[in-house]
């Protein structure tokens, strides 16, 4: 009897982990994904120019390749549940706020803001899954990339026709739902203790200042 009632929760806990990355990964493209076939319409509607257009869409990326970067620094700094929790927040705050901006300027600063959040996730979410999944690490990283490609088919294909019900503004803030959403799966998730961080003190001593970045994690 009570093997069984302590097993019971670790399960509920590792297949709750599992859902809150699913979840996290359906939210790391909308945000960008959603954009391409709006620009027509945020270009009429805002009157911005086709180079500071691309920003929508490129500025993001930059930050995503900027925080592969800084693995290490953000685990020392933030941890992974925060600095992930952190990630979830800012996509939807992000996308939240576009319901509002109708200025050139507030939307690639949204874009900023959401390269940051995917950023975080995407530098931090993989270190969880390596240290709560060891023996099918292949497994749920193929699952978490799949996630990934779909919220990005999912948000490129429906953002016409729902552009035609809410509005390209609307349209963009919709995608906050869902990440508000994954945040909470991941504040739950990450009590589970397969996803508990390793003291960020021992990370701090761990890196040799001598070994170049690419080496570092």
């Amino acid at each position: 009897m009570s093997v069984r009632s302590g097993a019971a929760p670790t399960r509920g806990a590792s297949l709750l982990l599992l859902a809150a990355i699913v979840a996290l990964a359906l939210n790391l493209r909308p945000a960008m994904a959603a954009v391409g076939p709006l620009l027509d319409l945020i270009e009429r509607a805002t009157g911005m120019g086709s180079t500071a257009a691309s920003l929508l869409t490129t500025l993001p990326v930059l930050m995503i390749g900027l925080g592969a970067l800084s693995i290490r620094p953000l685990r020392r700094r933030l941890g992974e549940r925060r600095g992930v929790l952190l990630g979830a927040l800012l996509i939807g705050g992000a996308c939240l706020v576009r319901v509002t901006l109708k200025d050139t300027a507030g939307l690639i600063a949204s874009a900023a803001v959401v390269g940051v959040g995917v950023a975080l996730i995407q530098a931090l979410a993989p270190v969880v899954i390596k240290r709560a999944s060891p023996a099918r690490f292949g497994t749920v990283m193929a699952l978490y990339t799949t996630g990934i490609m779909g919220g990005a088919a999912i948000a490129a294909a429906t953002a016409a026709g729902l552009a035609e019900t809410v509005g390209w503004a609307g349209t963009l803030a919709l995608w906050s739902v869902p990440a508000f959403v994954a945040a909470i799966i991941w504040l739950a998730a990450s009590r589970d203790p397969a996803a508990e961080e390793p003291n960020r003190a021992a990370l701090v001593e761990a890196t040799d200042p001598e070994l170049p970045f690419w080496r570092q994690g």
